[in-house]
């Protein structure tokens, strides 16, 4: 049983979790999953920035997949009706209406960037979208194979024309939830080329690119290596014996110079490939306080974001952030600073004034923000109407 002290400690290693990720400028940015509150992690000493002061931003706002381009940020709304584009200089938000809201989460198989372009694709509609960065202007595309419903009919309702993917330079690598075809487009050349794998994928996890080779995932621990040149497919790891009863084990590759990690999604255990030895061993080198505070039924590991060194994981479920290092496999867990809870609920009341959820903030943290925001106000600090908050959500 909690005690009300260990209980409280709980509720703020909470607030601080987030689901994906992305690097500006060597820092982390992020939006924590229940607040929604928009952070940035120093990932030399794990300090948490709030970003308070962003101009039309929509705290309803669930992300999903995200990426950086110089001083913009893109993220996929989970829901998949908007994307949103957050200028980290001018500290304004946009919106753009994408069209992929198929189901309330779940919605991309890959998020893509070339030429002054942005490509989305769903999981669960047809075509693609692009955006055009210049213009600003988003459209939808219909140019897919006619053949692709035709051989994957017999799926019926888990039928999806696209299921993972990832970027390798101006392509992007598609792969179905089940099967052996993988449709590639040419971001450069609007071109479509379907490519047919020597072995059949049962429902693919993951996918990335890696050392010119394409690493999948299956949901039975399975991990393959596909080299696209002369089509040859090797099994590279069978960890099926270690997943649990009660769905997938796993949910994360992160492929390195030495091995492969493979990170956990409704079970605990991180496993470690060798790819020299092929051999596969558990992971036992967390750290003494590392904890997993996500509800049950989350995916332990999900969003990430590298660059040209390193990968690094959303605190998406747990109490530290997991680096690795692409050339040594070696890895590194960062320690989130905390901030004090009031912090995060003070930030949460200022995005959120029209509508507060009890689940996330209480009527002593309203009376004492709108107290506190008075005693601002006429100190000359800030002129936010404690009035106006108040009868918006008493």
């Amino acid at each position: 049983m909690y005690t009300s002290q260990s209980l409280d400690k709980r509720r703020i290693e909470r607030d601080r979790l987030f689901s994906t990720c992305t690097l500006m400028q060597g820092k982390m940015v992020s939006f924590t999953t229940f607040k929604k509150i928009p952070i940035v992690v120093e990932l030399h000493t794990g300090t948490i920035t709030i970003l308070d002061d962003l101009e039309n931003y929509d705290s309803e706002f669930c992300s999903d997949y995200m990426f950086s381009i110089e001083d913009d940020i893109f993220v996929l709304e989970l829901n998949g009706k908007r994307m949103m584009k957050l200028n980290i200089t001018d500290r304004k938000c946009s919106y753009f209406d994408i069209f992929c809201n198929s189901k309330d989460w779940n919605n991309y198989a890959a998020f893509a960037y070339f030429e002054k372009s942005i490509y989305i694709f769903p999981t669960y509609s047809d075509g693609f979208v692009q955006m055009d960065l210049g213009t600003g202007r988003v459209k939808k595309k219909k140019k897919l194979h006619s053949v692709m419903k035709e051989k994957n009919k017999n799926l019926g309702e888990e039928y999806t024309d696209f299921w993972r993917g990832c970027q390798l330079e101006n392509k992007v690598w598609l792969f179905p939830r089940y099967g052996s075809q993988v449709i590639v487009y040419d971001m450069e050349n609007d071109t479509w080329t379907e490519y047919i794998l020597a072995v059949e994928i049962k429902e693919c996890i993951h996918v990335m690119s890696y050392g010119g080779y394409i690493y999948i995932l299956n949901v039975e621990g399975i991990i393959y290596r596909w080299d696209m040149i002369n089509g040859e497919v090797e099994r590279i790891a069978d960890c099926s014996s270690n997943n649990n009863k009660t769905g997938c084990s796993f949910s994360r590759i992160a492929v390195t110079d030495k091995g492969i990690f493979l990170l956990p999604a409704f079970s605990e255990d991180i496993l470690y490939i060798d790819l020299d030895t092929k051999g596969i061993k558990k992971y036992d080198a967390y750290p003494k306080d590392y904890q997993y505070y996500g509800p049950q039924g989350w995916s332990k590991f999900y969003g990430y974001c590298e660059d040209g060194d390193q990968y690094y994981f959303a605190m998406r479920s747990a109490n530290y952030i997991l680096s690795i290092s692409k050339k040594d496999g070696m890895e590194k867990w960062i320690k989130a600073k905390l901030l004090p809870y009031k912090e995060y609920k003070k930030v949460y009341i200022h995005y959120n004034k029209k509508k507060i959820f009890e689940t996330e903030c209480n009527i002593d943290d309203m009376l004492s923000y709108i107290q506190r925001d008075s005693a601002e106000r006429q100190c000359g600090k800030k002129f936010l109407k404690g009035r106006e908050i108040w009868e918006c959500v008493k």
